[in-house]
């Protein structure tokens, strides 16, 4: 029996690349998505480099797919460009989130398809469009999609009417009430170059079942992980998006909204984090907004993790800092969970109530700092995530930040031999569409396209003392390794706010009070911290402590403490050498 050809080639483009020579590993839901895809009979191929993207090209290609973000487009659109000019024939598309502002201008000059927000069920019924297959045209829901005209187009887009008019048509089947009827593949945008005009179709207004993106009872098919690429690019980390939405969702400096969660089940997050440690990967990265949202699930996920624990496999996850997670962490701890990251951003309470982080800011902080002990008490490293200033900041708010960060790192190395690892960003960025955003000025970074450009917010202005501190800080900083997670920048920190605050006699007493009690604290945990690195190195050394699989908890007392890291890896090294000779 012949094997049916596949409808056309896909190739899809991820090139998420981080600070210098690293990367990010995967983009959490888009492997499955694509594992998805090819299960539709589509050729997909994966890229993670412009290099290997026109490698495809030139062997011929139907379709590329650009996974992007707005903080992506600098990145994703000159690649575009590039292929666009190259080759002007083939279907460019384009998918991501906090992408809608700027989806038509984008449609409208450099994609042929535009496709913000969630797309397993959209992206075949697209694909299926393109290629000339029938079997996926909508023709009858319950709600329809009717294309809008939302911008001008500009000459030079790779699709003909009878393409335009199948993807406007395309449609996915869905059961409702017994009976399966076809949902339009809606929210996405059509470049119509002939007519000059780009085309939405906007999602219906309506809750589910007529949403076009994934119901909770449709994730687990849709779950299909191609392991193949995985192997291929070599990864140890999977990214895992088992949950989406955020039960908060409240942030006003967020991009995510979305308080409606749909999950996985626990049985499928069981079986393909067990397939992943099957294939020799060492660490699941759950990549929810928030892995602890509903009690009951988690529960149950863990129950399933636990029996029996996957030996050598460590866990890591985001979540809130509240006492949801307390009733957690010690099953956490025992089925391998090695890494808690919280995004607590700020410590003072007036700014929790400002981004709406909590209702009640002495509330949260207090329980977050609660939830930091509790972690590092159960054995699991936390990691705080903090944003250090903000259009409202003052110079005197941000050393006050800095001390209270320090002190609790002191409490919880002191109480449990665990240092938090305290990542900060320097300044709170600002997004498209966000309130914050809406609320405070600031700078704009142009991005050209074909024709024209778009503008994409890149930084809030600050007061002049706080942006001269931000400067300087980012300058001082610049060349520390992992320098947002490097307890060693503190002290650049410090020495920066005092610059600023005596160039703008800003703040200055207050300034000054506040760093003496950080640069105490913090002097006296690097001493200690010091001697630690110094006492593991000669027990590892003279063979006293063995380097093995407990090294983690060696690694794990350092946080982002990243010279008693490197002590302890200098130690490895030389082990592992002198065990060779």
């Amino acid at each position: 029996m012949l094997e049916p050809q596949p409808l056309g080639k896909f190739v899809f483009f991820l090139d998420y690349d981080a600070e210098g020579d690293r990367r990010y590993t995967n983009s959490p839901g888009l492997l499955p998505m694509l594992g998805h895809l090819r299960s539709t009979g589509v050729d997909v191929r994966f890229v993670s480099s412009e290099q290997a993207l026109f490698g495809e090209l030139e062997e011929g290609c139907d379709w590329v797919g650009i996974s992007s973000m707005e903080r992506m487009l600098p990145r994703s659109v000159p690649a575009a460009r590039r292929v666009r000019t190259a080759y002007p024939k083939t279907v460019l598309l384009l998918g991501g989130g906090s992408l809608e502002s700027v989806a038509c201008s984008l449609a409208a000059d450099l994609f042929d398809i535009v496709m913000p927000g969630e797309c397993e069920l959209t992206l075949p019924a697209v694909i299926s469009a393109l290629a000339g297959d029938p079997s996926g045209e909508h023709r009858a829901a319950g709600i329809p999609a009717e294309a809008v005209k939302v911008g001008d187009a500009f000459p030079g887009g790779a699709l003909d009417q009878d393409a335009i008019a199948r993807v406007l048509n395309a449609g996915f089947p869905r059961s409702i009430a017994g009976d399966v009827v076809r949902i339009p593949a809606s929210g996405l945008y059509l470049r119509d170059s002939e007519r000059g005009a780009v085309w939405h179709r906007p999602a219906p207004t309506a809750s589910a079942p007529w949403s076009p993106a994934p119901l909770s009872d449709e994730l687990d098919a849709l779950c299909v992980v191609p392991w193949d690429i995985v192997e291929a690019e070599q990864w140890s980390v999977f990214e895992f998006y088992t949950q989406r939405g955020c039960s908060w969702g409240r942030c006003r400096f967020c991009s995510v909204a979305d308080r409606n969660i749909r999950a996985l089940s626990p049985r499928k997050v069981n079986e393909v984090v067990r397939a992943a440690a099957a294939r020799g990967l060492r660490t699941v990265s759950f990549a929810d907004d928030l892995f602890i949202q509903r009690t009951a699930w988690n529960t149950e996920l863990l129950a399933l993790l636990e029996d029996p624990v996957i030996p050598g496999l460590e866990f890591r996850a985001q979540t809130i800092a509240n006492r949801s997670v307390w009733p957690h962490l010690e099953q956490m701890a025992r089925v391998g969970f090695r890494e808690l990251a919280f995004g607590i951003e700020t410590f003072s309470p007036r700014r929790t109530e400002l981004w709406l982080k909590s209702f009640r800011g002495e509330t949260y902080i207090a329980q977050a700092k609660e939830t930091v002990v509790r972690t590092a008490q159960a054995g699991i490293l936390p990691e705080i995530y903090l944003i250090l200033a903000d259009p409202t900041s003052t110079l005197a708010e941000i050393a006050w930040e800095l001390a209270e960060c320090v002190e609790l790192l002191g409490k919880v190395f002191a109480e449990t031999g665990v240092l938090p690892r305290a990542s900060f960003t320097l300044a709170l960025l600002p997004v498209a569409g966000v309130p914050v955003t809406d609320r405070y000025p600031y700078r704009i970074r142009t991005i050209p396209l074909a024709h024209s450009k778009i503008d994409l917010p890149d930084e809030f202005r600050m007061p002049a003392p706080v942006g001269s501190f931000l400067a300087e800080a980012d300058l001082v900083t610049g060349d520390l390794p992992y320098r947002r997670e490097n307890l060693e920048a503190f002290f650049g920190y410090f020495d920066c706010l005092e610059k600023a605050a005596s160039d703008h006699e800003s703040d200055a007493p207050a300034v000054e009070h506040e760093l003496r009690r950080a640069r105490t604290t913090l002097t006296t945990l690097c001493a200690e911290l010091d001697l630690l690195a110094g006492s593991l190195a000669e027990r590892m050394l003279s063979g006293e402590a063995k380097a093995g699989a407990d090294i983690w908890s060696d690694y794990r007392r350092f946080g982002g403490y990243i010279k008693g890291v490197q002590t302890l890896a200098r130690s490895l090294t030389e082990l592992s050498a002198s065990s060779r000779e």
